[in-house]
């Protein structure tokens, strides 16, 4: 919830798609908050993350800061429709540990995971069993043809779409040139549910 007003504040201060690389920015764009009690704290927990943090917030520990190319966000050449389109939106988040065993109180048309599927690869001693679960969990918050939109840091999914094949159609997405690989890599994929 918090980040998701932060980039909002953001994207409509800047016209940028990523936080700007300056603070006193930043602190600028907390001024767009609409003026309720929710937004005003929220503004106020961001404020003082500022003043607490050395060098620019998107540089600090809070981010994965490998790659410094910001391109390849879907509406990177359009920030001006998307903000219209958040502007007047709440976040409708439910916080899931998608890794472990999880019910869901309804299904869903789409699941937006980021980067979240890479986590297994870079971290689990046993990758293959966290692919299950996480699989079983899409399944079951999925209807049919939902689709999980990903994207991708690490750039290797070999388990994860050999273990998801058997109910999901793999789609690749867009394309960046990656200035440490110097070629092109896929950014974004996704995942639809396979009708049973």
């Amino acid at each position: 919830y918090l980040f998701f007003y932060l980039k909002k504040w953001c994207m409509e201060y800047t016209g940028k798609s990523y936080l700007s690389a300056s603070n006193r920015e930043l602190m600028e764009c907390l001024d767009l908050h609409k003026d309720n009690a929710f937004e005003t704290n929220i503004a106020a927990f961001w404020r003082r993350v500022l003043v607490r943090t050395n060098g620019p917030l998107a540089e600090s520990e809070l981010f994965f800061n490998n790659f410094a190319d910001f391109s390849g966000v879907p509406y990177e050449n359009d920030v001006e429709t998307m903000t219209g389109i958040i502007r007047d939106k709440e976040p409708n988040f439910q916080f899931t540990d998608i890794f472990s065993e999880t019910d869901f109180p309804k299904q869903y048309d789409v699941v937006v995971l980021s980067n979240i599927l890479e986590y297994p690869y870079a971290y689990e001693e046993d990758e293959t069993a966290t692919y299950e679960r996480t699989k079983d969990n899409l399944l079951r918050a999925l209807k049919d043809d939902g689709i999980v939109i990903c994207s991708s840091l690490i750039f290797e999914r070999a388990i994860e779409k050999e273990i998801f094949s058997d109910s999901f159609d793999f789609h690749e997405g867009v394309y960046s040139y990656d200035l440490q690989r110097y070629k092109d890599k896929p950014i974004s994929y996704s995942y639809t549910k396979k009708r049973r």
